[in-house]
């Protein structure tokens, strides 16, 4: 998963964890099975993302789910507004730090990018 910003810390010393450069930024490789709490936030928030649209916060599903979660091709509806609501909640928190609101601003910009090329491929782009 994609480390948010600060979050490499956390999982630095921890042997059964891997921390590899990515150039989206820090992917944590995990062990393959961990307790909840120990996640990092994009496994939590997985298969949704905060992003900024129109300078708000915005829930979409993330592009690059579609091959590994089912209820992505169902959209948002098939998610628990709950969960949404979390989301959505964890995303506004996160925008009002400089650092965390520019990586979601870069992680919408990927999510478009990925959409576009997507529609161009004949795969579709709205989810």
């Amino acid at each position: 998963m994609l480390l948010f910003p600060g979050e490499e810390e956390e999982y630095r010393n921890k042997p059964e964890w891997s921390i590899r450069k990515a150039r989206q930024g820090l992917l944590l490789i995990c062990p393959g099975e961990c307790r909840r709490e120990e996640r990092p936030l994009a496994c939590r928030l997985f298969p949704l993302l905060p992003l900024i649209r129109s300078a708000e916060i915005r829930v979409r599903t993330d592009q690059r789910a579609r091959g590994t979660c089912p209820l992505v091709k169902q959209g948002l509806p098939a998610f628990d507004p709950a969960f949404i609501l979390a989301v959505e909640e964890a995303g506004t928190v996160l925008a009002e730090n400089g650092r965390q609101r520019a990586f979601l601003e870069r992680l919408s910009e990927e999510q478009d990018e990925l959409r576009e090329l997507r529609k161009r491929l004949g795969g579709g782009g709205s989810v």
